[in-house]
């Protein structure tokens, strides 16, 4: 993939308004391009996190295992941001894992190597606190979710915002997220459909 595709997508990352042109010159010189088959890891459970990944195209996951069941955690699609962020602050291994669903296209920047110009680039901090800030915005909603929303309510939450989700994610994915079974989630369909 050509330095142009990875300035392409660089110029399309959130916050434009903290990057000038210096600062995405050296975002694009930290990172690559990755191409993935669905269902290939990304970044396996155990290893310890050092990039900060952007899905370009396809759909990813993070994921770990409870009691041998393995529960989809979170959800990517295109635009949106996968990190592992306890692992990265802590240069510890970590218990998830990030693997496509589908065939996807990644941006990954070298996260250590960004850390090291935060110093130096002031704008460039900012625009990685307010990523994080948005990803734990994103993990205090879910945690909410789980506490006040039916599962119902959850799905119906899930297709309002990712609608695309149904259509590419096998339901396997959508049940665990959810934290229902697959039959759970089948009476859960039919009982929108019937209501529509």
């Amino acid at each position: 993939m050509s330095q142009d595709s990875i300035r392409n997508f660089v110029d399309k990352l959130p916050y434009q308004q903290y990057l000038s042109e210096e600062i995405k010159r050296k975002i694009e010189s930290h990172s690559k391009i990755i191409t993935l088959n669905g269902k290939t890891e990304l970044q396996p459970i155990g290893s310890t996190c050092k990039t900060i990944y952007f899905v370009i195209e396809g759909a990813a996951r993070i994921f770990y295992y409870k009691n041998g069941t393995e529960v989809t955690d979170f959800f990517a699609v295109e635009g949106n941001i996968l990190i592992r962020s306890e692992s990265l602050f802590k240069n510890q291994p970590t218990k998830k894992g990030i693997e496509s669903i589908i065939k996807s296209k990644f941006l990954a920047i070298d996260a250590l190597a960004i850390f090291a110009l935060f110093n130096e680039y002031n704008d460039l901090e900012r625009w990685f606190n307010l990523l994080i800030q948005d990803v734990l915005m994103e993990y205090i909603q879910r945690i909410e979710h789980f506490q006040i929303c039916s599962p119902e309510e959850r799905y119906l939450q899930l297709i309002a915002e990712l609608p695309q989700i149904i259509k590419i994610i096998p339901l396997k994915f959508v049940a665990s997220y959810l934290g229902v079974t697959q039959v759970s989630l089948s009476r859960i369909r039919s009982r929108i459909v019937k209501l529509k």
